[in-house]
């Protein structure tokens, strides 16, 4: 074979369109295969690329140039990675360069690291304290005048102290060291060679690790029924859903079924919707899978995802990994269980940048390029999954019995338009809910406050004028954060300082409009004084492990009242728990979007589900204007079924999934004018082919976002016809209208299967 000319086809972590042909040097060949990580040529430097697939086929039309250097001793990725990778840029409507991007530690792709195999961070890893510092850590001061002009270097020497700790004492990961803004290897290694710092290799452990079965939860009888039911679907088909009831007992399932999977020598996968809900469950597991539980999210340090990437690549260990969507891009090598746990939740679809993925739908896939079986977890399906229950696509078993006996909550629905008719709701919180409330605190117990929506104020006008403080980047109010006392953009982050004055009218009366997680707790610090108070929503989470932080107050007693937005409804086990109130559930029920109702019960349900969890039944007070609201009848009765029955009739009705595929079409451009105009084109383009499966054009829900305007088109697409036509043709139009002199400096992008 190495007598012919051979030409590998590679992806570039860059967003155009199509691989790049390169040709396979003879003293490569034997060692080059799909899934390598390589050096090319590409303009007028170097880039890393995966080889996608190899051929004899010489190119024609252009200089075929060779690939420069192969870094790796074995490939980077399975050849069934490189396939989903395919799948995830042709389903979701996006460049192999963007799935590649999305997909690899961004460590992998940079040419500063690309000349050493991908393990080489972890072979010479720790950075320490020199010997002589260690020993004399008084001499640091002393020291570090002689780096008063070395400005670079004092500032990579101040991030060392940063991630070591005490000084003379602590170290870091190398990675983790060099992934700091300005650093650099250079710089490393001249405080190396000063003498403040010092660099020792380190090996990964090898070795079987072991589970111990005994270990695992003696299940209930209808556990033990329903854990049957699954391991028999799993005989005939590739996926179940496990509906069971909040608190009846599913991780206890899961973890069976990933014991098993372990025990056969084969990876497991156990993804969650956020990264909050994983030390929880970390904890949990690790009590039984010990040393062979990973962790994988945004928040892990860089040095820890590259040594699970090496350590799965080697093959020789069964892990258990858990982790957020980007875990579907760990190269399992053995991949044999992938447990979806709350699958209805909107967290798994990866908004921007593309790829604009649904983790939910993609492991599918995933999962069947190894055989892999597939267990969707909720109390709360969506819709899709349900549908494709009935269908009989996927298994059904159902967990109707909460844990040791104990009952669901008790449901309440406050009237809140009465009780301000007759003046007897003097704050946020009806008399009732502040009453239920203060006598769980009474007794020791614990309380939760639900309110979608962060910050003081979602709105602020002026009382004289009515002027609105609008964000200068997007087409949106600006919401108030009165602990900062600015005024933030919660699409860009744009701040500015809450003026004194109104700059239309010069009145300093200011008019609070809504009210978000802030507010409430100023509130709830006046009506109950004496309560501990903890809130979480994106505000109070932005540092490392603040939401484990905030979480471990609240779990181990040391906070009475926990306010939260979405963030508190997920998957969380608050022992405690007696009262949960929703304090505006018309926020969810009145969204404009085909979506609004089934988000609506979900969340409510969900959030019910966080109280009562143990001998003391629950309970949930959602306050609304809607009293008589279908949705929330059916909350209250706990009956999915109900919900599911009506709201199918009404996606039949006006063609909405699961009787159709969704695709939304964003047109982007920094003029308004040229936006709208680009959009009409792909609209004319498009009515031949689609006639009343389009929607639009329209000014997208958020006319400009972060100075581009949007235009928006919906398509449905039945689901008896071929979508991957439908796509292709999008695509084409796509493709047609850029190449327009109306389509300069215009973006088009696709969201495949919005939530």
């Amino acid at each position: 074979m190495s007598a012919s000319l051979l030409y590998a086809e590679v992806g570039l972590p860059i967003p155009l369109e199509g691989r790049f042909t390169y040709e396979v040097p003879e003293e490569l060949v034997p060692y080059l295969i799909v899934g390598s990580r390589v050096i090319v040529p590409f303009g007028k430097g170097r880039r890393v690329g995966i080889v996608f697939a190899i051929h004899a086929v010489k190119p024609v039309g252009f200089e075929v140039k060779r690939i420069v250097s192969l870094p790796d001793d074995r490939p980077l990725v399975r050849s069934e990675h490189v396939r989903f990778w395919a799948w995830l840029s042709d389903y979701y409507m996006c460049t192999e360069g963007e799935v590649l991007k999305a997909a690899l530690p961004a460590n992998l792709l940079q040419m500063e690291t690309a000349d050493k195999p991908y393990w080489y961070a972890l072979r010479t890893q720790r950075i320490y304290w020199s010997k002589y510092l260690q020993e004399n850590p008084l001499a640091l001061n002393e020291r570090l005048l002689k780096l008063e002009k070395a400005k670079k270097q004092l500032a990579l020497l101040r991030g060392f102290m940063d991630l070591a700790g005490t000084p003379g004492v602590g170290c870091c990961n190398r990675m983790d060291l060099l992934s700091l803004p300005h650093a650099n290897a250079s710089l490393l290694k001249a405080l190396i060679e000063k003498g403040f710092l010092r660099e020792e290799s380190e090996e990964l452990p090898s070795g079987t690790l072991s589970v111990d079965d005994s270990l695992l939860a003696v299940l209930t009888p209808e556990q033990e029924t329903a854990l049957t039911e699954i391991r028999e679907v799993f005989k005939h088909k590739e996926s179940c859903l496990l509906h069971g009831y909040t608190a009846s007992g599913k991780t206890e399932l899961y973890m069976h079924l990933i014991m098993k999977c372990i025990q056969s020598g084969r990876n497991a996968l156990f993804l969650v919707p956020e990264i909050a809900l994983t030390k929880q469950l970390a904890q949990r597991l690790e009590r039984v899978f010990g040393a062979c539980l990973r962790v994988y999210h945004s928040d892990v340090s860089l040095s820890e995802r590259l040594r699970l990437w090496r350590e799965l690549s080697k093959g020789d260990q069964a892990y258990v990994v858990l982790g957020a969507r980007s875990s579907i891009f760990l190269p399992f090598p053995h991949l044999g269980l992938v447990v979806v746990d709350e699958e209805h939740d909107s967290s798994y679809k990866q908004q921007d940048p593309a790829p604009r993925y649904n983790a939910r739908n993609a492991v599918m896939v995933l999962a069947s390029f190894f055989k892999a079986k597939v267990l969707l977890g909720t109390a709360t399906p969506s819709i899709e999954a349900y549908s494709n229950c009935l269908m009989k696509k996927s298994g059904l078993v159902e967990l109707f019995s909460r844990h040791m006996g104990y009952g669901l909550p008790e449901v309440r629905v406050i009237n809140t338009a009465n009780l301000r008719k007759q003046k007897r709701m003097k704050s946020l919180f009806s008399p009732e809910l502040l009453q239920v409330s203060q006598a769980a605190i009474d007794q020791g117990e614990q309380v939760l406050f639900f309110q979608n929506r962060r910050g003081y104020a979602p709105m602020v006008t002026c009382a004289v004028c009515g002027w609105v403080p609008r964000c200068t980047n997007c087409d949106v109010s600006m919401t108030y954060h009165k602990a900062k006392d600015h005024l933030r953009c919660h699409y860009c982050g744009y701040e500015i300082p809450l003026p004194d004055r109104c700059p239309v009218c010069a009145a300093e009366a200011t008019r609070w409009g809504g009210y978000g997680t802030e507010r409430i707790e100023e509130d709830v610090q006046k009506l109950f004084p004496d309560a501990r108070i903890v809130r979480m929503d994106t505000d109070t989470v932005q540092k490392k492990d603040a939401s484990q932080r905030l979480l471990s107050r609240f779990e181990q007693g040391d906070s009475d009242i926990l306010i939260g937005t979405q963030m508190v409804t997920k998957g969380l086990d608050f022992q405690n728990v007696r009262v949960v109130g929703v304090l505006n559930a018309d926020l969810m029920l009145n969204f404009p979007d085909f979506r609004a109702h089934e988000r609506a019960f979900q969340m409510l349900s969900q959030v019910a589900g966080r109280s009562g969890r143990r001998e003391k039944s629950g309970l949930v007070l959602l306050q609304t204007t809607q009293p008589d609201h279908p949705v929330l009848k059916q909350v209250l009765q706990h009956n999915y079924k109900a919900f599911f029955s009506e709201e199918v009739q009404l996606r039949q009705l006006f063609s909405y999934p699961p009787y159709t595929r969704i695709i939304y079409v964003y047109v982007r451009h920094l003029d308004a004018s040229k936006a709208r105009a680009l959009a009409l084109r792909f609209a004319q383009q498009a009515s031949s082919y689609f006639g009343a499966q389009m929607l639009g054009p329209d000014q997208a829900p958020i006319g400009r976002l972060n100075q581009w305007y949007q235009q928006f088109m919906m398509f449905k697409i039945p689901v008896e016809e071929s979508f991957m036509r439908a796509k292709k043709r999008l695509m084409r139009i796509r493709t047609l209208c850029l190449e327009d002199r109306t389509g300069k400096n215009a973006r088009i992008h696709f969201d495949v299967d919005p939530v």
